[in-house]
């Protein structure tokens, strides 16, 4: 009889101690180290995200409704939305760039690197990022209100189907 039963691998035992899985990508490796580091970074390419988003409207909207949405997201950034659980850190995970800014943050590198790489070589690291990911993600959702074990290990099967199934299809 198989056990198919998810298990504590050594790098599970050993944390940062053990190899993480790696990235190549333009003649770089980048190794995907699920830390606090990487998870301050999220935050931060969440906040960049939101601004870059917002700042792009300006000259192409209503002067008032540019007005308007920057102030919210002056709010958004004061109130620390873009944290763990935040408003626009929930927008981003949602987002067509969410699976970008996620490997961006392990990668520690910017955005545009982090979505380079996830389209040259979707295969590969969709499955560096579900080595990688399941305890990364839950580190970031323990202490969430309504974050009980179950909801995280739901919400962790969810991105790693999501992240099984990206395929050839990432752009």
């Amino acid at each position: 009889m198989t056990d198919d039963a998810p298990r504590a691998s050594v790098q599970d035992l050993l944390g940062g101690a053990g190899a993480p899985p790696v990235v190549s990508y333009g003649g770089r490796e980048y190794p995907l180290v699920p830390d606090q580091a990487a998870a301050a970074r999220y935050e931060r390419l969440v906040a960049q995200w939101a601004t870059d988003a917002v700042l792009a409207l300006k000259g192409t909207v209503p002067a008032d409704v540019y007005a308007d949405t920057y102030a919210d997201l002056r709010a958004d950034l004061r109130g620390r939305q873009h944290g763990r659980g935040g408003k626009l850190w929930r927008q981003a995970m949602e987002s067509a760039d969410g699976d970008a800014l996620f490997l961006a943050a392990l990668m520690g590198c910017d955005a545009a690197t982090g979505r380079a790489a996830l389209a040259a070589d979707p295969d590969r690291v969709g499955l560096a990022l579900t080595e990688a990911v399941p305890d990364f993600l839950g580190q970031l959702l323990t202490g969430l209100p309504g974050a009980t074990p179950e909801v995280i290990r739901q919400r962790v099967a969810t991105v790693r189907e999501k992240l099984a199934g990206r395929g050839s299809s990432a752009g």
